[in-house]
This record gives C-alpha cells, sequence and structure tokens, in this order.
C-alpha cells in the first residue's frame, strides 16, 4: 500500500515542475520536501539498462539519484544501489512531462 500523500501530479504541479524543476515543484505544494520518481531506460557509459530515477527536493537540498532494476534467477526485480546522479534531474523533469 502507498503512504497517504503519495499521488500522481496534478496539471498545476505539473507545470510547476515543468517550469521550475523539482525546486519550482516544492513551492508549487506548499510543504517541506516533495519528490518525483520515474521508471527508466537509462545509458550510462554505453551500457542501457531498467532504473528508477528519483529526484528530491526539500527546503535545504536538492538529490537526484538512480537505482538499477537487478533480476534474480527467477527473473524477480530488485533495486541496486542509489547513485548520486544531480544531472538527472532536467531529463527527469522533461520525462515526467511527457509521461504526463
Amino acid at each position: 500500500m502507498s503512504p497517504p500523500d503519495l499521488r500522481p501530479l496534478s496539471e498545476r504541479e505539473l507545470r510547476a515542475l515543468v517550469r521550475g524543476g523539482v525546486r519550482g515543484l516544492l513551492e508549487a505544494v506548499d510543504e517541506h520536501r516533495c519528490g518525483v520518481s520515474l521508471h527508466v531506460d537509462l545509458a550510462v557509459d554505453g551500457e542501457l539498462f531498467s532504473a528508477i530515477v528519483l529526484s528530491v527536493a526539500g527546503t535545504m537540498a536538492t538529490s537526484t539519484q538512480y537505482a538499477r532494476i537487478e533480476r534474480d534467477a527467477a527473473g524477480l526485480p530488485s533495486l541496486a544501489e542509489w547513485t548520486t546522479a544531480p544531472e538527472l534531474e532536467d531529463e527527469l523533469v522533461a520525462a515526467a512531462a511527457s509521461a504526463l
């Protein structure tokens, strides 16, 4: 079950995200912190893989990270370690805008 405050973005919030990034979204939702996550395909050093990208903004800092989605022998997914990738925030914002 999802946390009660986990929900899709409204149109107004999406516009704020597109205009001002995750920090703009934080201002639009009038909260202490917010985050956006997407399941994406990433290419790093020529290697393509599935990942979860998460960008979180708080009153003091913004952080963008990704975790590879790995599969065990039975094909069940799990997340690898999180890797800091601040350069992905702009791509996350663009992908969120096109996905919604």
